[in-house]
């Protein structure tokens, strides 16, 4: 009998046995996981070594690359308290500012965590930029469409 044959024959119960179902993490585990990861990003989050071949956007933090974090953080922050003065330092920094180029929902994104601030200790001045912007800008009338 050649070798593979036996080797085959051998192993073939093995490979009969269903594989286990992976056991789902449970929540604890993942809001663990979670703030590992939120601490890891708020410790480096201006060491760019960390991403050698980001485009210069990355460093911006009302680009949607770091605003997708800011608004996941506003979740995390929901949970745990501490996770909150990161965010409202940024925006203090950022005076609440939306991204540079208007019209433009990747600069718009950290709106989300603006607001999250207002109603979480900033204050009604954590959005006032973001509504003066939309209150002034123009609107688009139906004759404007395609």
């Amino acid at each position: 009998m050649p070798l593979s044959l036996l080797a085959l024959m051998i192993t073939a119960p093995a490979a009969a046995v269903a594989p286990a179902e992976p056991a789902m993490p449970q929540p604890a585990a993942i809001l663990a996981q979670t703030r590992r990861v939120a601490d890891w990003q708020l410790a480096n989050r201006t060491n760019w070594a960390t991403m050698p071949a980001a485009r210069k956007s990355v460093q911006e933090v009302r680009d949607w690359q770091q605003a997708t974090f800011w608004v996941a953080l506003t979740e995390l922050a929901n949970r745990d308290k501490k996770y909150a003065q990161p965010l409202l330092d940024l925006g203090r920094a950022e005076k609440w500012q939306l991204g540079d180029l208007a019209y433009h929902a990747d600069d718009q994104l950290i709106g989300q965590a603006w607001l999250w601030a207002a109603q979480n200790g900033a204050g009604k001045g954590a959005i006032a930029p973001t509504k003066a912007y939309f209150d002034h800008c123009p609107r688009e009338s139906p004759d404007d469409q395609p």
